[in-house]
């Protein structure tokens, strides 16, 4: 859960989608605050009882949209390469609309328990939660239909071409879109992924190029590949005590750190790895 967190708080547009999250809250909170009141708009602006309930309904629709941002996201990158089908939608239903459901529950009850009061003896049943309800389901039918016209399915084109060597017989990569996601060896072909997809072929062997470049950024995962550290957006443990690495970018294969390999890998993964040491 936590990776899940931390993944969604370090993807891109973050900060963006956060302030859009921020605007639809406050929209969201000010509707649940004045809903059957018999106040205007001007006369429940003049009251300060409406700022404080105004804050917490705002800041309730606001952990709920993005609990449902990121499982949405989570699940679209689950099931991109494979297709948006049944199984996606009934985890999105599952996952984005139930599991939403009892969180606002919980927060409704901690709420509630704040002020002394039990939420059963209380009008949020009878008045409020089809509210919520239907503000949860417009949400994620949002992330649905933005998530499905995204991209049903992913396929990452590959583009490969030889890289010009330099004098010394070693070639210099210049990857398109920044440094290079990965490096891969295939047969007896070298290759450099770039974080767009593309694959170059290069000269030299994985070995020059794991001393050529920095230890605390590229992990040698095994004899045929390396990853840059900002490719690996997720850790999973596995029961056998090896680890596979989510990256952003679809490599092809998945990236298995072996049980022998996984001390290090953490070590490394937490910072205590730098250039020299090895």
């Amino acid at each position: 859960m936590m990776l899940a967190l931390s993944s969604h708080f370090r993807s891109r547009y973050f900060w963006r989608n956060l302030a859009v999250s921020v605007l639809v809250s406050i929209i969201a909170g000010h509707l649940i605050v004045a809903y059957d009141k018999p106040y205007s708009w001007l006369e429940l602006w003049g009251m300060s009882r409406y700022y404080y309930s105004l804050a917490l309904s705002s800041t309730a629709a606001l952990i709920q949209i993005e609990f449902m941002h990121m499982v949405s996201r989570r699940l679209y990158r689950r099931f991109k390469d494979t297709g948006l089908g049944a199984k996606w939608f009934a985890l999105q239903l599952l996952l984005g609309f139930g599991a939403t459901v009892l969180l606002e529950l919980a927060i409704a009850t901690f709420l509630f328990h704040l002020h002394d009061r039990w939420i059963l003896d209380t009008y949020f049943f009878r008045k409020l939660f089809l509210l919520v309800l239907m503000f949860i389901g417009m949400v994620n039918l949002f992330f649905v239909v933005f998530y499905y016209r995204k991209e049903p399915v992913v396929k990452v084109k590959v583009r490969s071409r030889l890289v010009s060597s330099h004098p010394s017989g070693l070639s210099v990569v210049e990857v398109p879109g920044g440094e290079t996601a990965l490096y891969r060896v295939n047969g007896h072909d070298c290759f450099a992924v770039s974080f767009k997809g593309e694959e170059l072929v290069v000269k030299g062997t994985l070995d020059y190029w794991e001393g050529q470049l920095d230890r605390a950024v590229y992990f040698r995962g095994q004899r045929e590949w390396m990853v840059h550290r900002s490719a690996i957006i997720s850790v999973k443990r596995l029961g056998n005590k090896m680890l596979e690495l989510d990256t952003a970018v679809k490599f092809g294969f998945k990236l298995l750190v072996s049980r022998r390999r996984t001390p290090h890998f953490l070590s490394w993964w937490n910072g205590e790895i730098t250039e020299q040491s090895e």
